[in-house]
């Protein structure tokens, strides 16, 4: 592509062009070849259907401006030919020495750069700013008889629950998707030229149409535009000649088919949710813009955001009333059946229903709030970006996933079998067969007998009662198995969970493993006891972390305290480096213990004895200890279930040595804990610590440390807003000639 395109611009010639997938060069390629108006992009759909009449006249309209050199390939060749005998010339580096926690005094500055290595990393970062220039003017087209129902969704921060999807301590973050809307009669809508061509090989009757531009687009590399007709999501029945909307797994098929627009599936799919679920009709084209600060890949749910936006644009528009946790659900919905993601409901309820400052305690099966929980003054929560890009539909949380379930269907068959045994083989509670069928029961009768070690499994009533609830495995919804204790878990199930099972085996002895958003596939093998292990633990970890939580005024004295300790152990190392009482001014060593200080006094921090009583003794945690035990905690679990990263892992290391060093130090630290977030296998770390400058200064000390070791700048989430059901939709109408709306 790179030689087609230097081609174009040297004989200046227009280009039309389909968007490669993967193809690193190609942001930086499509931003030379628009800076100097040379190219059309083709939708793929388009490309295969024969569709390009529209493209062509487009390009045949153009008129490159393009008077660069086009001695191109020298140039790089004279840079590469310089950059080696330069490096050829150099002397061998002396030995690396690892890095440490912080830069050391005295240490080795790098080796300064040649004139050809500084030149080659100009080019390319000249190359990357180039793919990431954000577009200067937006035209919106005038349409003074269409309201514009603009609305807004936060990522979120997952601070406890996770992978768990039964439980969580969620908090909305400061990054949101905005999503901008206008509905149009279909005679009056804006068309693109190709879709203008497809309409009038139609008929050329006016067709409503969902146009979606999604803004910054190119800093992904995915199309920045995406439109379909809205008469493709309804089907005529050939012998009734009702119309119907499309199923669910039509839509996804549609935009697998091209993976460059395939993001259109979380718009396109709210639209055929609220046409399946809630039976409305889009009679008219809907035009929408999409502009979102929730950085893909992260971990912090830029999916949901971009889901819960649309969803509650839509509905606003089109006067649908959506309680919270409708909406959630609705929105969980698309992602499942459209998307294809096996992804639960605590992104999207934190997305609705969240608040600033809060913390969202959730419990996700069924979809139930358990109340808003305020963060203390004294502690905050960051994320730092490990650079691994994360994704809910990855094969690890998949089939985490599946274990999870298989191992809730092991148990709940177990549980039935000693019901069954206990009420000599009568239905009701005791029917085996209504919790996995003749397989399970067949499956459950023989661990039940054997057990560990030949010991037959006994399986207490509370444990029977817990799994099974008032239908034990009838008809009626199960109770999730987070309401088992991990001490019954541990226990009674533990050992009778094998630790990993091939799905063909589970299948044939177990039956269905209950979860309809996920498939076994019978050729693979799945970890089973530690996925099931997750959910019951993570849940009792969330409810200690909120009690924790809710006990402010222990936290609060806990955390200035630490602060007070903070402040003293910097002015004590300050002296020590020869700064007598450790307050020079303008110094970074000044600035953070004088604010630890502040902060203190401010909000009462106690000293002396109260300081002593308060603090957590030696080899005795405090509640910000606890607290901070608990996320690392759930990050263990999470490595173990398989879905930890090199990144991720590192992070948290970085926290405890940064809490080690400060001990060592005679010190409080001013982090106390950190866990990787969201579906795992990447994605950004949620670190807690002190709010105010000692918190701030020691986050910035672990991603620099992070950016030294392994060359990525990440970035830093902070704060907090309100969900999408809370701000509402802001409704901008047109003033008319009068002056009236």
């Amino acid at each position: 592509m790179s030689d087609t395109m230097s081609e174009c611009l040297a004989h200046q010639r227009p280009l039309v062009f389909v968007r490669r997938d993967y193809f690193n060069e190609e942001p930086f390629l499509r931003k030379m070849l628009e800076l100097h108006s040379a190219a059309v992009e083709m939708r793929r759909r388009d490309f295969f259907e024969g569709h390009w009449g529209p493209y062509l006249l487009r390009a045949a309209a153009l008129e490159p401006q393009y008077s660069e050199p086009t001695n191109g390939a020298e140039v790089v060749a004279a840079r590469l030919e310089s950059f080696s005998r330069s490096a050829a010339a150099r002397p061998p580096p002396p030995p690396a020495r690892a890095p440490g926690f912080g830069a050391a005094a005295g240490a080795a500055s790098p080796p300064r750069e040649s004139d050809a290595v500084r030149r080659m990393r100009d080019t390319v970062v000249y190359g990357y700013l180039m793919a990431s220039a954000k577009a200067t003017r937006v035209d919106v087209p005038e349409c003074p008889d269409a309201d514009v129902i603009v609305t807004r969704a936060p990522g979120r921060l997952d601070v406890m629950g996770g992978i768990a999807d039964y439980s969580g301590s969620l908090m909305p973050i400061s990054e949101a998707c905005h999503v901008a809307l206008q509905r149009h009669p279909a005679e009056k809508q804006g068309l693109w030229r190709h879709m203008q061509a497809r309409h009038a090989k139609l008929g050329g009757a006016p067709r409503p149409a969902l146009r979606v531009v999604s803004y910054h687009a190119d800093t992904t590399n995915r199309a920045p535009a995406f439109d379909m007709d809205l008469d493709d999501l309804w089907e005529t029945d050939g012998q009734t000649g009702e119309r119907a909307p499309i199923p669910y797994a039509a839509l996804r098929a549609y935009f697998r088919a091209d993976p460059a627009v395939s993001w259109g599936g979380y718009v396109a799919g709210c639209l055929l949710v609220l046409a399946r679920e809630r039976g409305v009709e889009f009679g008219e084209g809907i035009s929408m813009l999409i502009c979102s600060d929730v950085p893909e890949g992260k971990g912090v749910s830029s999916s949901a955001a971009l889901e819960v936006a649309v969803m509650s644009a839509l509905a606003a528009a089109h006067g649908i009333e959506l309680a919270p946790r409708e909406l959630a659900l609705l929105c969980q919905k698309a992602e499942n059946l459209v998307i294809g993601a096996p992804c639960g409901v605590m992104d999207q309820m934190a997305a609705a229903e969240g608040g600033a400052g809060q913390l969202l305690a959730l419990l996700c099966q069924p979809a139930e709030v358990r109340g808003h929980v305020t963060i203390p003054n004294q502690i905050r929560f960051w994320g730092i970006d490990s650079g691994i890009r994360h994704s809910v539909g990855g094969a690890d949380y998949c089939s985490v996933r599946v274990g999870t379930f298989m191992g809730a269907a092991m148990m709940r068959a177990l549980a039935a079998a000693a019901e069954e045994e206990e009420g000599g083989g009568g239905g009701g509670r005791g029917s085996i067969a209504g919790a996995g069928g003749a397989a399970a029961a067949t499956a459950a009768r023989a661990v039940s007998g054997g057990g560990a070690g030949g010991a037959r499994l006994r399986v207490p009533r509370v444990a029977r009662s817990l799994l099974l609830g008032a239908a034990g495995g009838g008809g009626a919804q199960p109770p999730p198995i987070v309401d088992l204790p991990p001490s019954l878990f541990r226990e009674v199930f533990e050992a009778a969970l094998p630790e990993s099972i091939t799905g063909a085996e589970f299948l044939e002895r177990w039956g269905c493993h209950g979860d309809p958003v996920t498939s076994i596939e019978p050729e693979a093998r799945y970890a089973v006891r530690v996925p099931a292990a997750h959910p019951i633990c993570e849940h009792a970890r969330v409810a200690q972390f909120k009690a924790l939580l809710e006990a402010g005024d222990a936290l609060n004295d806990a955390a200035a305290a630490a602060r007070a300790a903070a402040a003293a152990a910097a002015k004590r190392a300050a002296a020590a480096a020869g700064g007598g009482d450790g307050s020079r001014p303008g110094t970074a060593d000044s600035e953070a213990s004088s604010s630890a200080g502040a902060a203190g006094a401010a909000d009462g921090a106690p000293n002396g004895a109260a300081a002593a009583a308060t603090a957590a003794a030696p080899g005795l945690p405090g509640p910000l200890e606890l607290l901070g035990e608990l996320m690392l905690q759930s990050h263990a679990s999470y490595s173990a279930c398989g879905l930890g990263s090199d990144g991720t892992s590192r992070i948290v290391d970085l926290v405890r040595d940064h809490m080690a060093a400060a001990r060592a130090a005679g010190g409080r630290p001013a982090l106390f804990g950190a866990k990787i977030t969201g579906g795992g296998c990447g994605g950004t770390v949620c670190v807690m610590g002190l709010a105010g400058g000692p918190g701030e200064a020691a986050v910035a000390a672990v991603a620099a440390q992070y950016a030294r070791e392994t060359g990525h700048a990440p970035a830093v989430f902070g704060g907090s807003s309100d969900g999408a059901a809370r701000l509402g939709a802001l409704r901008l109408r047109w003033r008319t000639a009068g002056g009236r709306a």
